[in-house]
């Protein structure tokens, strides 16, 4: 019942209950004696994994991890970044993963996801390292003190073999996007690679999304390099074009792997959802 009513709620005050929401689904996991041993709890794990189950966060996990060893030759020695890591869903992945030598840092602004895996996450392995960042996001931290196009990672240069980005830039404006790219460079050591996720949005995916009415990221709202599905809120999805995209890894000294991994968000037959594009420094 709460659910069909909820389904049919203006998406603007649908955004104003979502965390009423999550805090009650999290009561009735109490008052239910709902085991989620191991797993962050479902105010972390919903809006993050769209989903509030095991396989959402441990399977997944390690689905990601693997495609990483397949597409940018992650290895158990390497030293891993992942930008926005969430409640550390690849870090615990990871921890099975990695040898003594290798590494693994991940950074959110979500203080309380960070907080959640710092204690249960970090414990598993000794060079599992997680960090808050006060980084503006209109999304997902609208009181943040630092705006992306100002931000820097704080890591050294040349510090990293792999940095993964999912769902970063689907979420980040055209000279935020720039910057955060420039950043990974920055990081990324002398043919270290970048895995980023995006919803690329051309004439193809267009063509698809027709034959498609039933999916719901339809991107109707033109900005320039950039389509949304909310102007009033750009950041909430947001889709680049293709050309736009190649232009920035250029402008910032990436090298792009071909081909594209395109995804199936827009009807595209893929076993992926977002389209991925590694890049090498």
């Amino acid at each position: 019942m709460i659910e069909r009513i909820r389904a049919r709620l203006p998406p603007g005050l649908k955004r104003a209950l979502k965390p009423l929401y999550l805090r009650g689904l999290d009561l009735a996991d109490v008052v239910s004696g709902h085991s989620r041993r191991g797993l962050p709890p479902t105010r972390i794990m919903l809006p993050q994994y769209g989903r509030r189950d095991r396989a959402a966060f441990e399977e997944v996990g390690r689905s990601f991890v693997d495609d990483l060893v397949e597409t940018c030759g992650l290895r158990p020695d390497h030293a891993l970044l992942d930008v926005g890591c969430g409640a550390g869903r690849i870090g615990r992945a990871m921890a099975d993963f990695m040898a003594s030598a290798g590494s693994y840092d991940g950074f959110d602004v979500d203080r309380e996801s960070i907080a959640w895996a710092s204690r249960h996450v970090a414990t598993l392995h000794p060079n599992i390292r997680f960090r808050a960042v006060d980084v503006a996001n209109r999304q997902y931290n609208p009181g943040g003190t630092v705006a992306p196009r100002e931000f820097v990672f704080p890591y050294d240069a040349d510090s990293f073999d792999v940095c993964f980005l999912h769902s970063v830039f689907t979420h980040m404006l055209p000279d935020e996007l720039r910057h955060y790219l420039a950043e990974v460079r920055r990081v990324l050591r002398p043919g270290g690679a970048a895995h980023v996720t995006y919803y690329l949005f051309d004439e193809e995916a267009q063509r698809y999304l027709a034959a498609r009415p039933d999916l719901p990221l339809r991107f109707e709202h033109a900005c320039g390099p950039y389509r949304t599905i909310d102007p009033a809120t750009p950041e909430y999805s947001v889709a680049y074009d293709p050309g736009f995209m190649r232009r920035t890894y250029a402008e910032v000294g990436l090298r792009i792997q071909e081909p594209v991994l395109w995804g199936g968000w827009c009807g595209r037959p893929s076993s992926r959802h977002q389209d991925v594009v590694v890049a090498r420094k």
